[in-house]
């Protein structure tokens, strides 16, 4: 795959941004939102396969907000964390410190 094939992954648009499928991991605390085009079922099912459990349904949303990442690419996630408000802040830190990442609150992605 060359750059110019590269950049037209990331620039395309992730659909119309609702949430495609789910993929639950229980003992993580975390929920896996697919949004971007690329999430077919059979995707989204073989992603999440050994991993957790998948649904075609979104997350529970978090009180404590998710990691976005791919956002407006065919790509985009959001892993929703379920911990405490306390140790979802440095999973806030660490995700805004990601190249293409950010951390969302659920009014901030469904609301706009």
């Amino acid at each position: 795959m060359d750059e110019d094939e590269i950049m037209d992954i990331v620039e395309e648009v992730g659909g119309d941004g609702s949430v495609r499928g789910s993929c639950g991991v229980i003992d993580q605390n975390t929920c896996l939102d697919y949004i971007g085009s690329i999430w077919t079922t059979e995707q989204m099912t073989l992603n999440c396969q050994g991993a957790g459990v998948f649904s075609a349904e979104t997350c529970p949303y978090s009180e404590v907000g998710g990691c976005k990442t791919g956002g407006g690419t065919i790509v985009e996630t959001i892993v929703w964390s379920y911990l405490s408000p306390e140790e979802a802040g440095y999973q806030a830190k660490s995700c805004n410190a990601l190249t293409g990442a950010s951390w969302v609150m659920p009014d901030d992605v469904f609301l706009q």
